[in-house]
């Protein structure tokens, strides 16, 4: 399994599993994704959202591709020792192979090089 940062190769494929997994998206977070990788086209998201740095990465099959996995590390101005994991998934049909736990390991390990202390988990 290899974990790679998202890029604009990967960023439909990351919206639709994100779409898959998480239901009655709020209007706000909509651009999220996008905004991670086009700052300056989506000021709004991170205005909106109170957003200091956005960071995702995914999972892709080899075979075809296809984004598996969703990870991302944010965090909101102010914040100083605290990030966040957002859009955190793992393909339904993959579930139960420990993905999802080494995808939660690494999350851990970013926010770790990115010098924060702590790791919210927002609901």
């Amino acid at each position: 399994m290899q974990i790679l940062p998202l890029t604009t190769k990967t960023l439909p494929f990351a919206i639709k599993l994100r779409d898959s997994i998480f239901k009655n998206i709020p209007i706000n977070e909509v651009n999220t994704l996008n905004a991670s990788l086009f700052k300056n086209n989506f000021k709004d998201t991170y205005r909106i959202n109170n957003l200091a740095e956005l960071s995702y990465f995914v999972v892709t099959n080899p075979s075809n591709n296809d984004v598996i996995a969703l990870t991302g590390i944010y965090s909101e101005l102010g914040d100083i020792d605290t990030a966040w994991l957002g859009w955190f998934g793992v393909d339904d049909s993959i579930r139960n192979n420990g993905i999802g736990q080494n995808l939660l390991d690494f999350s851990i390990n970013q926010a770790k090089k990115l010098d924060f202390s702590h790791l919210n988990i927002s609901s």
